[in-house]
């Protein structure tokens, strides 16, 4: 594909930020609601706030690979997924926030679009928004709403429980042995269920504060992260157990388990002989060190 395409400077530059970033995959740009998102910013004069809700894609990653467009048709018409993700990039490009439901199980997508605040940080719009974006969701209403149904996985009900607390540490670890169990499955856990995973652990843990109890979230998370083949974000939740928690055996060897998958060898010996100063009968470490040699 040559460029410029449409003669459209924004236009272009969305299409050559996608032939940047993708290796291969169909992408449709949504012409006719970025000239109407232009329109409506030079009617405001630049100040717009905009709620976009569709069935559709809010990540370039969901265009990876894909090598046709999917098409749905309704009783004489059809209709396409959206791409919220390019609404984003060009609200962007005018100087404006775009943000995302994050959820990425849903295929029905909610964004948010601010125009017209440039140099201004936006905490309490963030804040807001974000709660609402990754909050408690039609989705998971369902998930809590029909149970002992046999075709709704118990890691959906443990995220949307998760949600509906507002990512709370304590109900994390109430439900800590159901994503075990997930995680651990013979077919595991992938895809957009792996990232709403990943994406949840990472707001639990943004709520964790300290109060005197025993609750070792680092390590909770560290350990599910690792689990879910990311050692190296795994090795940084290890590393705030140490700094809370203090020096533990299964700590150290669990971030000589990152070390090992990651390839790091010499890291890995060091840390579970670490293991086994804070514990010295502690025999999972040495047979790892026998393992690696």
């Amino acid at each position: 594909m040559k460029l410029p395409y449409y003669d459209d400077p924004p236009l272009d530059a969305l299409l050559e930020r996608y032939r940047d970033e993708l290796r291969g995959g169909t992408v449709l740009l949504p012409v006719g609601a970025i000239r109407c998102l232009s329109t409506l910013c030079q009617l405001a004069s630049n100040r717009l706030f905009v709620l976009a809700a569709d069935k559709g894609e809010s990540r370039v990653e969901s265009f990876e690979g894909r090598d046709d467009v999917h098409i749905t048709f309704h009783d004489g018409c059809f209709s396409l997924m959206a791409n919220l993700h390019a609404l984003g990039l060009f609200v962007e490009q005018r100087g404006g926030v775009a943000m995302h439901a994050g959820d990425p199980r849903n295929l029905f997508r909610l964004s948010a679009f601010v125009l017209g605040a440039e140099g201004r940080p936006l905490h309490h719009t963030r804040h807001s928004l974000r709660r609402a974006l990754d909050g408690f969701d039609l989705r998971d209403l369902l998930a809590l709403a029909v149970p002992g149904e046999d075709d709704t996985p118990e890691l959906d009900r443990a995220i949307a429980t998760i949600k509906l607390s507002e990512y709370d540490p304590y109900v994390l670890a109430r439900f800590s042995q159901t994503i075990d169990d997930a995680v651990g499955a013979t077919e595991g856990v992938d895809g957009d269920d792996r990232l709403a995973l990943l994406q949840m652990l990472e707001r639990v843990g943004a709520n964790d504060y300290q109060l005197g109890d025993h609750l070792d979230l680092p390590f909770l998370i560290g350990r599910v992260t690792y689990q879910l083949d990311e050692p190296d974000r795994a090795i940084q939740w290890y590393e705030g157990s140490l700094r809370q928690s203090g020096d533990h055996e299964a700590t150290y060897f669990n971030m000589g388990l990152c070390h090992e998958a990651a390839g790091r060898l010499e890291k890995a010996r060091e840390l579970f002989q670490r293991a086994l100063e804070v514990k010295p009968t502690y025999e999972l470490a040495r047979q790892r060190l026998a393992a690696i040699g």
